[in-house]
């Protein structure tokens, strides 16, 4: 198993996917690099080009990037007064977006119910 830190690398407010191929706005589905390859990705006119937007960050320094229990919680607290909403069948506008966001209400509905019936 390799220990080697990952990163994660941005361009402006996207995450490259795995393997560079396109991007997302959502850093869990972003893909994880090493130091190595992040640089390589990053500095694509060579070490003295512009570098067209890109830089790179450590996995554990990208919020929402591997939640720790605490931002969890801190993401359910953020999301109990929407947790009961009605989401719509289809995504209307960014798909994507659409999808991060059904996640989070999804995990958030579950959070508050195992929490209810733990406090009943």
């Amino acid at each position: 198993m390799n220990d080697e830190p990952k990163y994660l690398i941005r361009k402006g407010a996207y995450w490259y996917r795995p393997d560079g191929q396109g991007y997302t706005i959502d850093p869990e589905q972003a893909g994880r690099f090493t130091r190595a390859q992040a640089v390589q990705f990053t500095y694509p006119n060579g070490p003295d080009g512009p570098r067209d937007g890109l830089s790179y960050v450590l996995e554990s320094e990208v919020p929402g990037a591997n939640p720790t229990a605490s931002q969890y919680d801190k993401l359910i607290e953020a999301l109990r007064p929407f947790a009961r909403l009605r989401l719509p069948k289809k995504p209307q506008g960014n798909a994507s977006f659409y999808s991060i966001y059904h996640k989070h209400i999804e995990a958030a509905r579950a959070a508050l119910a195992s929490q209810e019936a733990s406090d009943g």
